[in-house]
């Protein structure tokens, strides 16, 4: 089936389970809510991951609530667009952030990688596919690094248009 429509929002994640109770409660008709998170929210995942397993719709009656949980971070999904490693990347000794060794991969491939701009994820588009199977194989493969995004991202395809916004980053920043 496919999607009629799609609202994009950000809400910091301190607030995350009031705003999707907000949301549900102010569109009923919702079929689905889906959030993006990053693994440095770690404890507030798994408090809402277990939150979550009560409160979706498959047990409440209401929409379906999804996670896309990206480990370390968003930009290893950028990454998977260009080329697959199964690296778990980690903090290193030194002060060297998970994050910032994956951002350093990542301007391998996209040397003017900002994340507060949205054009720097447009180069992603037609790599999409590319990305999605790269995701699917480091998930099989039970990396240290994983994203779920892909799910979202098959999700919405069918939505996107050659001319059209890709779904394969974010719609605002973030």
């Amino acid at each position: 089936m496919a999607l009629a429509s799609v609202t994009i929002r950000h809400v910091p994640l301190k607030d995350l389970q009031g705003r999707i109770k907000t949301v549900v409660r102010e569109d009923p008709e919702l079929d689905e809510v889906w959030y993006v998170l990053d693994e440095d929210e770690r404890l507030a995942i798994a408090r809402f991951t277990e939150w979550l397993s009560t409160k979706s719709g498959k047990h409440s009656g209401g929409p379906q609530i999804h996670p896309a949980i990206s480990i370390p971070r968003f930009e290893y999904w950028f990454l998977l667009h260009f080329r697959l490693t199964t690296r778990a990347f980690q903090a290193s000794s030194g002060g060297d952030s998970a994050c910032k060794q994956v951002v350093r991969e990542l301007r391998k491939h996209l040397p003017r990688y900002d994340k507060g701009n949205p054009k720097t994820w447009q180069p992603c588009h037609e790599r999409r596919r590319e990305a999605i199977e790269n995701a699917k194989s480091a998930s099989q493969a039970r990396a240290g690094s994983s994203t779920d995004v892909w799910r979202l991202v098959e999700r919405l395809t069918p939505m996107s248009t050659a001319d059209g916004p890709s779904p394969a980053g974010p719609a605002s920043g973030s």
